[in-house]
């Protein structure tokens, strides 16, 4: 496991000098504000969906974790969440391998705080098995966090915006359509 989630919160992001996507993208998204892009300018990316983290301004996807800006194609309104589809060149395999992503819902980047709050349940899953992870044991020590896997349910009820009914989001034709196509997508490498 790759740091044990160490690139998710800013003290121990900045030990090790890098962050992952969740936390990535809402230090983007300060930064843009700080550049002068209005904060209703952006929007938080949840491709996959909901297994990364982007933002998208001014018709732009941006993944800084993967070193990707890459202009939207078009929006799309899916059972009542807006989308950008993903204007990628098929032909440019290098930029198709690190965005296997086709269709992404967007929110407020507000709401891009559950990505952070639903990387938890993951953390104390490797804390709590029975093999347990001893960074994931010393962040969830460090960090105060009880043992209990209640977070990602939390984020998933109070942190997403009302129109992202996630159970039957998972259910919609594009949505599923979208998660096996991107899947394949990353197991095959691009």
């Amino acid at each position: 496991m790759k740091g044990c989630w160490k690139d998710c919160w800013p003290i121990t992001a900045l030990k090790v000098g890098r962050t992952n996507c969740a936390l990535g993208s809402l230090v983007l998204a300060r930064a843009l504000t700080k550049s002068g892009i209005p904060e209703e300018e952006l929007e938080f990316g949840s491709p996959g969906p909901i297994s990364h983290a982007t933002v998208v301004t001014r018709g732009y996807y941006v993944d800084q974790t993967n070193g990707i800006v890459l202009p939207v194609r078009d929006v799309k309104i899916v059972d009542g969440i807006k989308c950008f589809n993903l204007g990628v060149d098929e032909e440019d395999t290098e930029t198709a391998f690190k965005v296997p992503f086709r269709l992404v819902p967007v929110s407020s980047i507000y709401y891009g705080i559950r990505a952070l709050v639903s990387n938890l349940d993951p953390l104390i899953e490797q804390a709590t098995r029975e093999e347990p992870n001893p960074e994931a044991v010393e962040l969830i020590q460090k960090f105060g966090v009880g043992t209990q896997r209640v977070f990602g349910a939390y984020a998933f009820k109070k942190l997403v915006p009302p129109e992202w009914r996630i159970k039957r989001m998972r259910n919609q034709p594009e949505w599923i359509q979208e998660t096996e196509g991107s899947s394949a997508r990353i197991k095959s490498g691009n």
